[in-house]
């Protein structure tokens, strides 16, 4: 597959290091943030003077808040297809939903809704913050296992998946409550990478061994990804996909059909060395795997359920 060319609009870009995790397209119209979160980089040195530091303005390469739409709007047209596939991030460079920004963020999103092109928001609105605050503290009040059971639930006038509508309503952008993980377990340890709250892990233990021993394997599973706790747990569409493709790549590289199974075998062995949490390389000590590093602790200790929630585009 050909990689794309990066996008170089004025309204509309291909994101660059870090920020690249977060969105594979962003939209800015404006530079300055008023949030000053301890972890931005808004606020230091000369990348955050050159955005903006703490004060709102329409970027320079635009006249108005009209030329920034129209501009916005040229631009995805020209990568429609694109995006459709990517959706479009708002903002790297100010929150999209403050007083300054919100009129010309919604004529925005109305425009990629009608284009048919998703979007994502960042943003600390304290209307946002407050509902899905209100949501979680129903959902955590009444012990809710599954997302179904908490847009379920009575809110207001109606249930939470109402409170969702209504809020749509309210910024003319469609909004889904698509994201409630829940673990149980003898020991449970969280990781929330940075303290951002885009990207979050939790890991259940069968031991209350030291809280350490947790952190750890919520962070590995942070890092790494895993399918699966281990080889049984793998879904049996995803082993099959797997062979398929070992056993094309084998036939690709010239080997004898009679060897193209077992070749396919060794290479879906290696598959859930990386696949499976217990089975991977631990990535503080890649002598161990995390089932010995969790043996480390005591004999029997081992995962029995984990959870991995991220904001990010992977």
């Amino acid at each position: 597959m050909t990689e794309e060319k990066p996008i170089n609009g004025k309204a509309i870009y291909t994101p660059k290091g870090a920020a690249l995790e977060y969105g594979r397209t962003g939209a800015n119209f404006y530079t300055g943030c008023p949030h000053e979160c301890e972890y931005c980089y808004l606020k230091r040195g000369i990348t955050g003077k050159a955005l903006g530091g703490n004060e709102v303005r329409l970027k320079k390469c635009f006249k108005d808040e009209k030329d920034a739409l129209y501009q916005f709007s040229k631009e995805v047209i020209k990568h429609r297809e694109r995006l459709k596939r990517t959706g479009v991030f708002f903002s790297f460079t100010t929150d999209p939903m403050i007083p300054e920004t919100i009129e010309l963020t919604m004529q925005s999103l109305l425009f990629l809704q009608d284009m048919g092109i998703p979007s994502y928001i960042l943003t600390k609105n304290a209307d946002f913050i407050a509902l899905t605050q209100s949501i979680l503290d129903l959902a955590v009040a009444n012990k809710c296992a599954t997302l179904e059971e908490v847009q379920a639930l009575p809110m207001g006038n109606g249930t939470v998946a109402d409170a969702v509508v209504d809020r749509s309503g309210i910024t003319g952008e469609k909004m889904e409550l698509d994201g409630y993980c829940t673990i149980e377990g003898e020991n449970v340890a969280i990781y929330d990478h940075q303290g951002k709250h885009m990207l979050c892990t939790m890991v259940a233990l069968n031991k209350a061994v030291d809280a350490n021993y947790g952190k750890a394997v919520a962070m590995q599973v942070a890092a790494m990804n895993p399918v699966s706790l281990c080889e049984a747990d793998v879904p049996e569409e995803i082993k099959a996909t797997e062979f398929k493709v070992a056993a094309e790549k084998a036939r690709e590289e010239g080997k004898p059909e009679n060897m193209v199974e077992k070749i396919a075998m060794g290479r879906m062995n290696k598959f859930y060395k990386e696949a499976c949490l217990l089975n991977q390389e631990f990535i503080q000590d890649s002598k161990l795997s995390v089932a010995q590093y969790l043996q480390q602790a005591d004999k029997e200790c081992t995962v029995t359920a984990f959870k991995r929630f991220t904001l990010r585009a992977e």
